[in-house]
């Protein structure tokens, strides 16, 4: 019984996140500027690939918030890829931050938006 309502309740917390806990300090508007380039292989071309590190303090388990933030960052044009943060426990987001590798079409502002739609209000950028 108590595997089955652990079951449920991890469940549950994939279907409606982790809860909220939005920085509600006020957010400068940010652009997007390139941290770092590298070139990446891409179909036989090279391609400038740039990366931005984004603070998201809703997202605070790795099993219902994260990968909210990754599909929704990933489902932005332009990204090449979102990784999370190096965390102290796997189990636990102690430091809420991404980076996302993008190039050509992406707009920061326009994903900042997507992931407060996915119910993760108050990202910003880092750099």
């Amino acid at each position: 019984m108590r595997i089955l309502v652990s079951c449920l309740m991890l469940s549950l917390s994939v279907l409606v996140g982790c809860g909220s806990q939005v920085d509600s300090g006020a957010s400068k508007p940010v652009a997007a500027e390139a941290t770092q380039t590298e070139k990446v292989a891409s179909e036989g071309t090279e391609v400038a690939v740039s990366t931005v590190v984004l603070k998201v303090p809703s997202m605070t388990c790795p099993h219902g918030c994260w990968p909210t933030v990754k599909e929704t960052l990933e489902g932005q044009p332009g990204v090449a890829g979102v990784e999370l943060a190096k965390q102290v426990d796997a189990d636990t987001i102690d430091k809420p931050e991404v980076t996302v590798k993008y190039s050509g079409d992406f707009d920061l502002k326009a994903a900042l938006e997507a992931l407060a739609k996915a119910g993760h209000e108050g990202a910003q950028q880092l750099n």
